[in-house]
């Protein structure tokens, strides 16, 4: 097995995958002396698409073309499950589809937050040669420093929340020219539709004013 903790999403050094997710996995396949492909069974956690992509690509595993399952289940949205409970009915799924072929490994990965907290644990019927405890849960400090007042930057990632008649308005994480993380938003219409073009703003000049605690943004 393996645990892992990561930062608030502020703080994180890196946002395009997890963290958490990286380190759990890699400790429950190295407790186990095991690599993806001698995985024959998985669940992943699937509250969202992301939670699937990101664990396929530590993992390795060509969602698209490989013909193992990702889950037991039928997966969390189709699946359900009590709150903060899905997980173990996937361990149970796993715990059955291993009794009817007890030479496979299986693997379930569990989640809390926003990628927050990862879990992995490797399973079989076959007992292992030896036993090595499981690590202590892994935790990082690598923190992001976040700028109390920034007046300008570069756009790093973004969302535009949609409302019920289109877009609302917009939340990015953006870094100042000294690499400090802010947190801004926009209602402006000019901002919200070249966020919602397919061509990607990442990366854009910024200009970043305040008001009552709140970061507002605007392209430069």
């Amino acid at each position: 097995g393996g645990e892992a903790v990561d930062l608030h999403i502020s703080e994180r050094a890196k946002l395009d995958g997890s963290w958490a997710m990286d380190i759990a996995l890699n400790r429950a396949l190295d407790q186990a002396g095991k690599t993806p492909a001698d995985i024959d069974l998985f669940d992943l956690y699937s509250c969202f698409p992301i939670a699937v992509f990101s664990s396929t690509d530590v993992l390795g595993v060509d969602w698209r073309g490989d013909p193992r399952a990702l889950t037991q289940t039928g997966g969390l949205p189709f699946f359900g499950g009590p709150g903060n409970n899905y997980s173990l009915h996937a361990i149970a799924s796993m715990a059955e589809a291993l009794r009817d072929k007890r030479s496979a490994y299986g693997l379930v990965l569990a989640n809390g937050g926003w990628m927050t907290k990862e879990a992995a644990g490797i399973y079989s019927a076959v007992k292992p040669a030896s036993f090595t405890p499981t690590q202590v849960q892994a935790t990082t400090s690598e923190a992001v420093t976040l700028a109390g007042a920034p007046t300008d930057g570069v756009l790093e990632t973004y969302t535009v929340v949609q409302g019920r008649n289109g877009p609302s308005h917009a939340i990015i994480f953006g870094r100042t020219n000294d690499d400090e993380r802010f947190i801004a938003t926009s209602h402006d219409q000019d901002v919200l539709e070249r966020l919602s073009q397919e061509r990607s703003p990442i990366g854009a000049a910024l200009r970043v004013t305040q008001a009552a605690e709140v970061n507002t943004f605007k392209f430069v």
